[in-house]
Parts: C-alpha cells; structure tokens; sequence
C-alpha cells in the first residue's frame, strides 16, 4: 500500500477596516522617509476593483473580513446614515464583518443597517445590557477551496465606553466574560487567540 500526498488548497485571507464610507479616491495623509506626504488612496470603487482582481486570481478561495468602521465618516455616509453604503457593501462580496464607530447612528439603526447586508455582522463580545442576551452571531463558518473557516469577531471592546450615551445604555461590549457556544469549547485557549 502506498501513502497517499495529502492535497494542497490554496486561501486568501483579506481584511478590510477603516474605510470610513469613503466611496472613491481621496487624499490621505502617509509618512515616508521622515516627512509628511498626500496621496490618492482608499474608496470602495478602487477596492472593489482590487478585489475582483485577487478573486480572478483565488476564484473559491478568497475570504473577504471587514473589521468596522464602515458605516460612518463621509458627508454621504452621514446624511443617510449608512443607507448608501448598502448596495456597494453587498457587492463586495464581504464574507463577515464587526462593528467600532459603526454604532455612531446608535444601535437600533445598526441592527437595521445589518439586517440588509447580505454577509452577516458578528461580534462575539456584543451583548443587550439589560438582558446580557447577544446582539450578534458570535461566529461564522465558512467552506472554500475544501478548507472550512471559522471566524469569530470581536467588536471593538471600547466603543460602550467612548460613543455617545445612546450606545452605552443600550449594547455592553466586554471584553471577559463572552457567553457564546464555544466559549465551553475554547475558553482554555482563548487567551492564547487574543
């Protein structure tokens, strides 16, 4: 009998964070060789193309994260509170996403910003104050290129202590304590995944 080569899959992880609903180019501060300099950088236009291009490259095998701070920072984004991210979010093609300044407009109105995502908003540490119920998914799994990927999200654990009252009488976000359904699982190594 002769052992068998085990078969190589190939992933690409991609993270996405701090866009702050810009939807184009913009200019952006960099530091370089000791000095400040601008640039034309970000936009979810230009993003959108550089992921097409990864996933023509990874075709089924591509994991698309964002890590928050999206729903919030451009005149356009504010205005409507989110609403004219929806459509160009959910052609991204985001596989998972976790919230920070996203709670700006309060946690109602992200509920309902996430409720129309078509990926799912995951925050193992957000939970309703008064109940201790989660918010969100704690976890995500997914299954590409044969590989199975499981993601859990940690929300930003300060956002309750920094955004307006609103957001702090109504979500905790600790960062000990996470009640989820792997907790009985994982907790012995979770401190090793932090």
């Amino acid at each position: 009998m002769t052992q068998s080569t085990p078969k190589r899959s190939q992933l690409l992880l991609l993270q996405i964070n701090d866009v702050h609903a810009y939807l184009d180019l913009h200019p952006e501060w960099f530091w370089e060789n000791g000095q400040t300099v601008y640039r034309p950088a970000g936009g979810y236009a230009r993003l959108a193309t550089l992921l097409a291009e990864r996933r023509k490259q990874y075709p089924d095998a591509t994991v698309l994260l964002d890590g928050g701070d999206t729903f919030h920072g451009t005149l356009p984004a504010i205005e409507t509170k989110g609403d004219v991210l929806i459509p160009i979010l959910n052609q991204l093609q985001v596989d998972a996403m976790t919230a920070h300044w996203d709670f700006a407009y309060g946690p109602p109105r992200l509920l309902e910003l996430a409720a129309r995502l078509n990926y799912p908003v995951l925050g193992i540490n957000v939970y309703q104050k008064e109940t201790d119920i989660p918010v969100f998914p704690a976890y995500r799994i997914l299954e590409r290129s044969g590989i199975k990927i499981g993601i859990v999200d940690i929300a930003c654990n300060i956002v309750d202590k920094m955004m307006p009252h609103r957001s702090a009488r109504v979500f905790t976000l600790p960062w000990g304590g996470m009640n989820c359904p792997i907790r009985s699982t994982y907790c012995a190594r979770w401190n090793r995944w932090i």
